[in-house]
């Protein structure tokens, strides 16, 4: 019983059924349905407002007029709730839902977790933080005449080794003849994908290809490989951290759906499904 007491859940809940209880009580005592009452309260936010916006206090005759306008809005709000006009309006029916759901999300606060929980939570989902394979490299480039003798290229290359001598050898191009520990995310982003994922196959010590660029053919040689590594929590820590509330409050969240969800019962007519072509 006592676990129970101190889930989160339960205290939103209890909360929430207080402040609409304190809400329908006081509305129902000291509220006309024909009258609309401007509080200090109202005021003072709506004046709040307008200092953020516009950087100053608002003159005595901007306070009226944001009266008048709240009074307006309050005016049209009650006589279209009146004439059923919030009825079937797929609008409302979705801004209801999401000022709920993030009512739910500021009673659902995720605590501050443990390093044992964010531990065990990395270990987990550990494919989330893994440092991607990073290659050293150079490239030549050979333009896109697949005629050339690449034979010939590759023998003298491989008796320049890793020089930048290496980088006379092909045409003249704007792109990086060499690139230090790059990601296959930097590699695609300069060369494309077809490049980036064959290159990071590619077997270190020696010049070879031709390899398919968005440019045309090149001739690589990998220096240096690098492999994925899960990084040490102390790494990832704010990452951790950050994907483990998130997942928490989801949690929080569902729960809170499944507890509304329970309180009504569900009658789906003989649903109309769309045919599917068949394949």
């Amino acid at each position: 019983m006592n676990k129970i007491l101190r889930e989160p859940l339960v205290h939103f809940l209890a909360i929430g059924a207080l402040m609409f209880g304190v809400y329908a009580l006081v509305a129902n005592r000291s509220r006309d349905p024909d009258t609309i009452v401007v509080a200090q309260g109202q005021i003072d936010m709506m004046t709040a407002v307008f200092e953020r916006t516009w950087q100053r206090a608002p003159t005595r005759d901007e306070v009226q007029g944001l009266i008048d306008g709240y009074v307006r809005e309050e005016v049209f709000y009650r006589e279209g709730m009146a004439m059923g006009l919030d009825r079937d309006d797929q609008l409302i029916r979705r801004r209801v839902r999401q000022r709920l759901e993030f009512f739910a999300e500021s009673m659902n606060g995720v605590p501050e977790p443990s390093e044992a929980a964010l531990q065990a939570y990395l270990d987990a989902h550990g494919e989330r933080f893994v440092s991607p394979a990073r290659v050293t490299f150079r490239q030549v480039y050979l333009g896109d005449d697949a005629t050339m003798d690449t034979t010939r290229l590759l023998t003298q290359l491989n008796k320049l080794g890793d020089s930048d001598a290496a980088a006379g050898m092909g045409r003249a191009t704007q792109l990086d003849a060499r690139m230090e520990l790059a990601s296959s995310t930097d590699i695609e982003r300069t060369f494309g994908r077809q490049f980036a994922q064959t290159l990071v196959a590619t077997p270190p010590g020696a010049w070879r290809g031709p390899l398919v660029s968005d440019y045309g053919l090149h001739l690589v040689r990998v220096n240096e490989r690098v492999e994925p590594t899960t990084p040490a929590l102390s790494e990832v820590r704010e990452l951790v951290k950050r994907d483990w509330q998130r997942d928490e409050l989801a949690t929080a969240n569902e729960k809170f759906y499944e507890t509304l969800r329970a309180r009504h019962t569900v009658l789906v007519e003989s649903p109309v499904y769309p045919r599917v072509a068949s394949q």
